[in-house]
């Protein structure tokens, strides 16, 4: 039984880089809802079986979602302006930021800042996943342009022995001409 496994081609190779990369963005995603999840099934009792008003928590947490969301639309909007980390540093800083300020405020909502601190390892998680999904991305451009530039170097040469032919049946026809 042979193990050796088959050299992938450069056009699979693309085609696997550019499939993490687009995996990596939807875990950036992942990421940074889990730990949410997660808070709410481990305080699942806490939270809404023994709480006697539980819609608060929901409100809390619908109100995280989108603070959350908010955050990451801003930073995929600025997607364009930034090439390693896409301002994910400054979402994760800024995070933590208002995290710390509501730490401050404990006495107000002794929560508030547990669920924006676990929310913040979410976004150091879409970070990590962001970094690997731009460098599967530069590996499958380039790769990209590894075909196209094959292709036009096989045109060219294409190209040119279509020429050298044609320029020998010139040749040809004008010895048979002078010869005549």
């Amino acid at each position: 039984m042979n193990n050796e496994k088959k050299p992938l081609t450069v056009k699979q190779r693309y085609r696997r880089y550019k499939a993490i990369q687009f995996g990596l963005v939807g875990g950036e995603y992942l990421s940074t809802l889990a730990p949410y999840g997660i808070m709410a099934i481990v305080n699942r009792e806490e939270w809404f079986v023994l709480n006697p008003e539980p819609w608060k928590v929901g409100l809390g947490g619908a109100i995280g979602m989108v603070l959350l969301a908010l955050a990451m639309f801003l930073i995929t909007k600025k997607r364009d302006n930034e090439k390693l980390t896409n301002g994910m540093i400054a979402l994760v800083i800024g995070w933590y930021a208002i995290t710390f300020v509501f730490f401050l405020l404990a006495q107000i909502n002794m929560e508030i800042y547990k669920i924006m601190g676990y929310g913040g390892f979410g976004l150091l998680g879409a970070l990590g996943l962001d970094i690997g999904s731009k460098n599967f991305e530069r590996k499958a451009n380039n790769l990209k342009l590894a075909m196209t530039n094959a292709q036009n170097n096989l045109d060219t040469e294409q190209a040119t022995k279509e020429i050298l032919e044609q320029e020998k049946k010139k040749e040809k026809t004008a010895k048979r001409v002078a010869v005549d």
